[in-house]
């Protein structure tokens, strides 16, 4: 940018002003002392530095003007300028370019230092800045929407053949599926399917993104997720919630006189449960209370332990039943697809031993190694097998002695899919389902029922905790944050207890919430999301925390 004074005699020629607006440029006359004083220097050097001329003409020489000081400020560059003080109209035409400089838009910095980093203005970097929400599109019967990949796969709305299609294109998790509403209810026509089996019904509101009037319908070239920047939608709190939220607010010396709480159960104000508070030192008597509890189990086996036989009891009474594992596990490692394919064939593994008493030994014996590494202090499964003296007190594990490396490996490969349907085998993980685990959890807990009779049990649920490092689930299927919880996150089951045997009995795996909802007493038809009806007399429906607790009795 150039600025010039009016009074151009003061000056021997153009005075030209490089800005940089982001710095506070300092005063008119000190920056033009500066500047004369640096011109006069840098004359008087280049004089006597000069060699003498030879005798005879002259050669006119070209006077180089002086280099501008580095640094972010206004500076002003006057050519052939020797005076030692400043003018008023220099004085002028700097307090002009100063002002300017100020005002100056970023757009019109046409020349920058070398050497220095021009540092970045207020606000004006998004590395750092948390993502803009916004909110979410109304979605209307024949209005276009899309889904991702991740969202719809695991909530068992697919038929087998539309999830057949979804694995085969190998697409990424955000890969997204546009449609269109067809009717109420979460019914979809996606695009991607075939013709005559497009329809995809029972998806929740929060899986689908509407697509505007004026929006491409793209598929997303980064790694993001569609709905990261969607803002939820505030809900009303229901009576239940204001009654609760205005009984806390009566503050504590007031909560602790009273003697009743009124628990709304509906929007009428006669629509209530008065629960009766007892005062502090006052408790329910033993002669109150209706219910006896049994004070001895009721066994159906009895189960003689002896040392010799302790593995054979673990897997006959406690253990889920490995019946035909070994011929399972050959098949699976016989695949191409099975991760120790190459290794079983060049070793010949057979985990099915047809000739021994028992042809499950070889499936038991790795069971109980799995078991046992728990008690070592060494991690990994080659550390396991190592032999000798450790550096410590204490010789090592020495699995080797049991079952070669290589099998054992071969078996923790194959392990997890030997109770579950053959479809599950050899799939990609991050396509793998909760009814990969259901089996065998429920082949345990039915070992425990045939043990003894559960008359007394306690309703609880359990966490195993899970971190993800490379994914949002990292191979779950989802994950369940409870911060009340030791273990907050990972896989939470509904489970039983027990009282008299301290045994869990029952396990129901808490999964999606559209998964949730198929399950029993919750819908009496799942296929078309028809809820279940209470026998209240009002006839509502089944709300879900019911249904989890009908669910744990029924299968304790």
């Amino acid at each position: 940018m150039s600025s010039c004074s009016d009074d151009d005699e003061a000056l021997d020629g153009d005075c030209e002003i490089r800005v940089d607006h982001w710095s506070n440029p300092p005063s008119p006359e000190k920056a033009l002392k500066q500047r004369a004083a640096e011109s006069a220097s840098s004359s008087s050097e280049s004089e006597n530095e000069s060699p003498q001329p030879r005798k005879g003409k002259k050669k006119p020489t070209k006077k180089k003007a002086p280099a501008p000081p580095r640094g972010n400020h206004a500076a002003t560059t006057l050519n052939a300028a020797r005076r030692g003080s400043p003018s008023a109209s220099e004085l002028q035409a700097a307090r002009a370019a100063a002002a300017a400089s100020v005002n100056t838009p970023a757009t019109e910095t046409t020349t920058t230092t070398h050497g220095s980093k021009k540092a970045s203005p207020p606000g004006s970097t998004t590395a750092r800045r948390p993502q803009k929400k916004k909110k979410q599109a109304a979605i209307r019967v024949k209005g276009r929407v899309h889904a991702t990949r991740s969202k719809i796969f695991h909530l068992h709305r697919m038929n087998p053949e539309q999830k057949k299609f979804v694995e085969d294109r190998d697409a990424k998790n955000n890969f997204r599926l546009f449609g269109t509403v067809v009717a109420g209810r979460g019914s979809v026509d996606f695009d991607v399917f075939p013709h005559n089996n497009r329809r995809v019904s029972g998806l929740d509101r929060r899986r689908l993104i509407a697509v505007g009037k004026d929006e491409e319908e793209v598929q997303r070239r980064d790694d993001d997720d569609d709905f990261a920047t969607i803002e939820k939608a505030a809900k009303k709190p229901s009576p239940e919630k204001i009654s609760i939220k205005n009984f806390i607010e009566l503050g504590e010396d007031v909560i602790a006189d009273a003697d009743h709480f009124d628990y709304a159960c509906g929007e009428e104000p006669h629509q209530f449960i008065k629960w009766l508070v007892l005062p502090d030192g006052v408790h329910v008597t033993e002669a109150e209370d209706p219910m006896v509890c049994p004070t001895e189990l009721e066994s159906k086996v009895v189960v003689e332990c002896e040392p010799d036989a302790c593995a054979d009891i673990f897997f006959k009474h406690f253990f889920p039943d490995v019946t035909g594992h070994g011929k399972r596990m050959d098949e699976h490692c016989e695949s191409v697809d099975a991760p120790f394919c190459q290794t079983c064939q060049h070793e010949k593994m057979k985990f099915h031993d047809e000739d021994a008493e028992d042809p499950y030994w070889i499936i038991k014996q790795c069971h109980l190694l799995m078991i046992a590494a728990v008690t070592e202090a060494d991690v990994g499964i080659a550390n396991l097998w190592k032999t000798g003296k450790t550096c410590g007190r204490r010789l090592q594990a020495d699995f080797g002695q049991c079952t070669p490396v290589n099998w054992f490996r071969a078996f923790c490969s194959a392990c997890p899919f030997m109770w579950c349907d053959t479809k599950w085998w050899h799939k990609a993980k991050r396509d793998l389902d909760w009814d990969v685990f259901k089996p065998c959890l429920k082949n345990m807990m039915d070992k425990r029922k045939q043990l003894f009779v559960a008359v007394l049990i306690v309703l609880d649920e359990s966490m195993f905790a899970w971190k993800p490092k490379s994914s949002k689930t990292d191979g779950a299927p989802n994950l369940t944050f409870e911060p009340r919880k030791p273990v907050d996150l990972g896989t939470q089951i509904r489970d039983a207890v027990e009282c008299l045997a301290g045994v869990i009995i029952c396990g129901d795996i808490l999964e999606l919430p559209e998964v949730q909802r198929q399950k029993k007493h919750f819908c009496c038809d799942p296929d078309n999301s028809t809820r279940a009806i209470t026998s209240m007399p009002r006839e509502e429906e089944m709300p879900a925390h019911t249904a989890e607790v009908l669910r744990q009795v029924e299968e304790s």
